[in-house]
């Protein structure tokens, strides 16, 4: 139906909490003068709903997206693992909280 000039890693779920599911993408840009990685959520009309720029993405198979419903609202909460960190995004201000700096060891 349309492409993306991003991928990477997904998830699905509801982040908007409209009822209808969204992808939510761990992204790497190798061109252009965006952040080269981010996180965003997309919905089925090719929309970006939002993106959070991060420093770097763990490409070492540590880095996992999930999309769960953490505080019991309407949208779903986007969990985050990549590399050490654990990183969860809550709408509807989007911003990531540290959830634990030491889950797994260096």
């Amino acid at each position: 139906l349309w492409m993306r000039p991003r991928s990477g890693i997904y998830a699905l779920g509801d982040v908007d909490g409209n009822g209808v599911d969204d992808i939510v993408v761990g992204t790497i840009r190798y061109y252009g003068i965006d952040p080269p990685y981010t996180i965003e959520a997309v919905n089925g009309a090719n929309n970006s709903l939002w993106r959070y720029p991060l420093e770097a993405i763990n490409n070492e198979g540590r880095f996992g997206i999930i999309t769960l419903n953490l505080d019991d609202d309407a949208s779903l909460e986007v969990v985050v693992a990549n590399g050490p960190l654990l990183l969860a995004l809550d709408p509807p201000d989007y911003r990531f909280v540290l959830l634990s700096p030491h889950l797994w060891p260096q």
